[in-house]
């Protein structure tokens, strides 16, 4: 029986009932007709089961037609129900459509108004039908529309009527529902103000009959933070013509917000994975390649698509070594167990060209641990590798440097390390010289030769480098022409690093090309320098402990010989005084007196040439100009000559220090005195009083000091003096006994004086030697000396 119809046929006349029934069927084979003769019946009927429709006469005994439409009516409000009477009046169907009738119908004679009359229960079913699903349709709508967060709308073609609109508009929009139904057109208001146009022109599409698929944002009173995504389809006529238009607005401003928050991870992503600075890959555990950034590729000549999907390890940028690529399938083999893996690796770029990296290969995990990826980092560090090397270098330069014996050793090697080791070719080093007060070249590198030549003297107040050396502050120059103290305009330099050497001088690195060094040039350069300065340092202190070693082993020797004279020397003549005055005492005899004054005399010239050795050591004070004629006059009046003649004409100055040129001098004229007397015994005697001066200047003059004669004069040659005797001279054999401690040729010599000649000599930085006088006799003659002018006649 499903998709029946059925039909209850209410007629006080049964027969008429019945064959109308059978007309009805035939007519149309769904409907199952049944019939009543009573409306109790009919009443009852209908309790007790469902009906599609209700036929009814009008005048039936009980309750008519009309009266029981209203019944059924009570109960069943949508029930069709087709009053088919014989009676027609206006009246009548006023009544009956009042009541709530589906239809009206007269009966008549013959059988075609059976047909119409199916007609009409049909249309009747069917019509019921469709308002029932219209109401299921408008039901299920309002429920879903009360249910969803969408805003479901409707609206006419032109957009100017709303047709339906849910309250998920207020939410969304921030606006009433009210405000829309008064002006259809006023969402728009709502929409964010760059967004409205591109939204109008999505709206007129619509209308024009195209789809509508657009998102934008919305709510002014959130400041337009809401986005939606708005779907929209035409609804046409028959003709074709669009009606209406429906859709829906959902909010997506959450997926937005994660589309916002996916772009800035893959943003950030990209920016780590195309970080220009490192070499970046992403591997499958298997150490296939999925990805490498474009920093990778500047280093081999290929490309992602080449490499994608290829063992990591068989790509261009190990192709140069078996040993490499083995290494790397073991890394991403202990990445891929879960291993952080860290590595160096020297490779072979694409022109053949030699690089380091240092990097990692980083396991992936899951949130269950899992390895799913493998990422490979790696960074350049060609650059830190070279300065390892350098610094590695300048340690064991440093100890070249200290191994230096002297400053221009020390220069030497410097300027040979900054060449070969930090690169810079094009050096020189400059040391300061007191006496000239100026920076002095004390090494250059051919390089830097190539490009000035000779390499100038800086001094005070000239140039770049000696303005750095006096600051103490390294400087590098992208251009030396701009700088104001540019030693030379035409400098063919352009860049340069000055780099001070303390208080020793200056280290200096050009090139021809402007800003040709960097920052790591001056750093290395800086740290070499202070190793050069260290080196300096030590030299000049080792300089020193060797004049003091010199010193004290002079010092030494002096005393080992002050010693002697005092245990031998001293002792002889103490032992004759000693001797003379027990022999005095025995007999009485006052002669034995006089030889204990005499040995008494003696061992006071010992003692004061030792004084005046000890005293006055080697050492030189003051120098000044000193007035050689002068100077001699008073030395020759302050000896004890006796008889002996001065002659020459020493018209010139020198510089020297006063007092110890004075002791020169004097001891020279009596050695002269002392051993130059042509007479033996006169010598002798004259050498007792002499002895005697020296020893005490108050002391009486001897009675004969010999008829030698004294000569001092100018070298030839202009380096120094010269003071020689006309006696016996000194033979050639003893000439480099004289001067040592102690040796004398007379018996009652005390052997210091010469060696205090020597002694002054030496501290002035002069040369004393013996030779042979122009008269046979002694000459010393003094080089080294400056001689600074012609002394003039007043003196």
């Amino acid at each position: 029986m499903d998709g029946a119809i059925r039909v209850l046929h209410v007629d006080d006349e049964p027969g008429f009932a019945e064959m109308t029934g059978e007309f009805l069927e035939r007519a149309d084979g769904q409907f199952v007709v049944e019939t009543a003769a009573r409306t109790a019946a009919a009443l009852d009927a209908l309790a007790a089961r469902d009906y599609d429709c209700v036929v009814s006469d009008f005048d039936m005994p009980g309750k008519n037609g009309i009266e029981f439409l209203e019944a059924v009516r009570e109960d069943y409000p949508d029930l069709p129900f087709i009053l088919f009477t014989g009676k027609g009046s206006e009246e009548v169907a006023s009544d009956a459509i009042s009541a709530g009738v589906t239809d009206y119908l007269q009966k008549q004679s013959g059988t075609d108004h059976y047909e119409l009359l199916a007609n009409r229960i049909a249309n009747a079913v069917g019509q019921r039908e469709t308002e029932r699903d219209a109401e299921d349709t408008e039901q299920q709508l309002a429920e879903l529309a009360a249910h969803t967060h969408d805003v479901l709308w409707t609206f006419s073609a032109d957009w100017e009527e709303l047709l339906f609109v849910n309250d998920a508009y207020e939410d969304i929009w921030g606006r009433s529902v009210e405000s829309l139904e008064d002006d259809p057109r006023s969402f728009l208001d709502g929409v964010h103000p760059e967004d409205r146009e591109r939204v109008e022109a999505a709206m007129d599409e619509l209308a024009a009959g195209e789809h509508l698929d657009v998102e934008y944002r919305v709510n002014e009173a959130e400041d337009y933070g809401r986005w939606v995504w708005a779907r929209g389809e035409p609804v046409a006529d028959d003709d074709g013509n669009v009606v209406r238009v429906t859709g829906f607005s959902r909010d997506v401003t959450e997926r937005k917000a994660r589309e916002r928050e996916l772009r800035d991870r893959e943003r950030q992503y990209r920016a780590i994975f195309e970080d220009p600075n490192i070499l970046v890959g992403l591997l499958d555990t298997d150490g296939t390649v999925r990805d490498i950034n474009q920093t990778a590729f500047e280093y081999v000549n290929s490309d992602v698509e080449s490499v994608t999907g290829e063992p990591f390890w068989e790509t261009p940028w190990f192709a140069h070594s078996a040993d490499a690529r083995a290494s790397v399938a073991e890394w991403v083999e202990r990445a891929a167990d879960g291993e952080y893996v860290e590595f160096q690796l020297d490779l072979v770029d694409g022109d053949g060209e030699p690089y380091a990296v240092e990097g990692v290969f980083r396991p992936v995990t899951d949130d269950d641990g899992d390895v799913v990826s493998i990422v490979v980092s790696d960074r350049e560090v060609t650059d830190r590798k070279r300065r390892e090397r350098r610094l590695r270098a300048l340690s064991e330069t440093t100890r070249s440097l200290l191994a230096a014996d002297s400053r221009e050793a020390v220069a030497e090697t410097a300027v040979a390390a900054t060449r070969d080791i930090l690169g810079l070719n094009a050096n020189a080093i400059h040391l300061y010289d007191s006496e000239q007060n100026a920076l002095v070249p004390a090494a250059i590198s051919d390089a830097a030769r190539d490009i000035i030549d000779e390499p100038p003297t800086f001094r005070p107040g000239s140039s770049i480098a000696w303005r750095v050396f006096e600051d103490g502050e390294p400087l590098a120059l992208d251009d030396v022409h701009s700088d104001a103290d540019v030693y030379r305009p035409d400098s063919p330099v352009r860049s340069e690093i000055f780099l001070p050497l303390g208080d020793h001088g200056i280290l200096l690195v050009g090139s021809p090309s402007p800003s040709a060094f960097d920052e790591h040039d001056i750093a290395l350069g800086e740290v070499f320098a202070e190793n050069v300065v260290t080196a300096l340092e030590q030299v000049e202190r080792t300089a020193e402990l060797r004049v003091r070693e010199r010193e004290l082993s002079a010092q030494n020797e002096r005393l080992s010989e002050f010693a002697s004279v005092v245990s031998h020397d001293l002792r002889n003549p103490l032992n004759v005084a000693e001797g003379r005055l027990e022999l005095a005492r025995e007999t009485g005899d006052d002669r034995h007196f006089e030889e204990v004054t005499a040995a008494h005399e003696r061992m006071q010239a010992l003692i004061d040439d030792l004084l005046a050795l000890t005293r006055e050591g080697s050492g030189v004070g003051d120098v000044t100009t000193i007035g050689l004629r002068s100077l001699v006059e008073d030395c020759w009046a302050t000896v004890d000559t006796g008889n002996a003649t001065l002659a020459g004409d020493a018209a010139a100055s020198i510089r020297g220090d006063e007092s110890r040129v004075r002791q020169l001098f004097e001891n020279l004229f009596r050695n002269a005195v002392e051993h130059g007397s042509t007479d033996p015994q006169s010598a002798s005697r004259s050498e007792d009083a002499v002895e005697h001066s020296a020893a005490n200047p108050r002391s009486a003059a001897r009675e004969d000091g010999g008829d030698v004669t004294v000569t001092v004069g100018l070298l030839d040659d202009g380096s120094g003096f010269y003071v020689e005797d006309d006696g016996p001279g000194v033979p050639e054999g003893d000439r480099e006994k004289v001067f040592e401690y102690g040796y004398s040729t007379v018996d009652d010599g005390t052997g210091f004086g010469l060696n205090i000649v020597q002694q002054v000599a030496e501290a002035h930085g002069w040369t004393v030697r013996v030779t042979d006088g122009e008269a046979g006799g002694a000459r010393f003659e003094v080089t080294g000396v400056e001689v600074v002018e012609p002394q003039s006649t007043q003196e």
